[in-house]
């Protein structure tokens, strides 16, 4: 071996040597091995750091990528959590960037992905929410989907429920496969079936009908709405049950309303207590106090303060021959 040569082999040799010491002091400083920093933790490896990088198995958190068979007790989650049995005890799990989960994930907060083969569980999801089955939470915000169902406390945003949708509070729009029922309501709720909602403030739509306790903006059902107090619009392919209404109301077949301000249309009947506005319909019965112009084939008004124009016409508080006329009828 001629001395160029076995130069070149001691250079080797020596950066060598000087590479194998470098990895083992930073290995050795920074814990290339199975951290202890919670006694209670089972075994997990995190490289290259105790807090940074990729961690195997159940640690209580790291900073960058966390894979793990079934999560246990987990507390934070900087960067992709990735599991694959259902997760137990994670109600203090704090994730930000993506929870992702063969079964499921489940956590305290999520902001940013949650994914679900199954379903996802837990207390408050920010960004996209997605499970393929169910999806239950406390609070969710952003874009939210189940594929079958989804039961939240409140949603905002944009959420969707394969069959069906439950929400205390639904923000936003919310379609339902079949059905949605929720609390309180701002933004458009739709279902291909029915929409039950307690109190709302926008538009509420059901393929077949459409229930409200106070509506504030525009009810549609294709057979029929239903609502206690009705601020706004309301049109029903069959027929309209209001106790409230002011605004417009439009039916099919019929209306019946307590009390009325506005304008009610229908082709079969009206029915209603107090009307103050108009009225058409072939029938139109008032069987309080009507203010205002009603027009039908017959026009029936317990007490009249204003005109009716039909066939026939009866005014309950007119005397004589004014009692009953044909095409026109008025009182102040």
């Amino acid at each position: 071996m001629d001395i160029s040569s076995e130069g070149n082999l001691n250079r080797y040799y020596t950066i060598g040597l000087k590479f194998l010491i470098t990895v083992s002091i930073f290995f050795g400083s920074y814990s290339f091995s199975f951290s202890e920093e919670v006694n209670s933790e089972s075994p997990h490896l995190n490289i290259p750091l105790k807090n940074f990088g990729l961690s195997f198995g159940n640690s209580r958190g790291i900073n960058g990528f966390r894979f793990n068979l079934v999560d246990n007790d987990l507390k934070y989650v900087n960067g992709i959590n990735l599991t694959f049995w259902k997760p137990k005890n994670n109600d203090d799990a704090k994730i930000t960037g993506a929870a992702i989960g063969l079964v499921g994930p489940n956590a305290g907060n999520v902001c940013g992905v949650a994914l679900g083969g199954i379903g996802v569980t837990g207390g408050n999801f920010s960004g996209i929410t997605l499970a393929s089955i169910g999806l239950a939470a406390e609070n969710l915000s952003g874009i939210n989907v189940g594929g079958i169902g989804l039961a939240c406390g409140s949603a905002s945003g944009i959420t969707l429920g394969g069959i069906g949708i439950a929400s205390q509070n639904l923000f936003g729009i919310g379609i339902g496969g079949i059905g949605i029922a929720c609390g309180n309501h701002a933004g458009v709720a739709a279902a291909l079936v029915g929409a039950a909602v307690e109190n709302s403030n926008g538009i509420v739509l059901g393929g077949i009908g459409a229930a409200c306790n106070k509506l504030n903006g525009f009810g549609l059902g294709l057979i029929g709405v239903a609502v206690d107090d009705l601020k706004g619009g309301a049109f029903g392919g069959i027929g309209i049950a209001v106790e409230s209404v002011t605004g417009v109301c439009i039916g099919g077949g019929g209306i019946g309303a307590d009390a009325a301000k506005g304008a009610l249309i229908a082709v079969g009947t009206i029915q209603a207590g107090d009307l103050t506005g108009f009225g058409m319909s072939a029938y139109c019965r008032v069987r309080g106090t009507q203010r205002g112009l009603t027009v039908g084939i017959l026009n029936y008004s317990d007490e009249l303060h204003g005109f009716q124009i039909g066939v026939l016409n009866i005014a309950g508080n007119q005397s004589g021959i004014y009692r009953l006329l044909p095409l026109v009828n008025f009182h102040r």
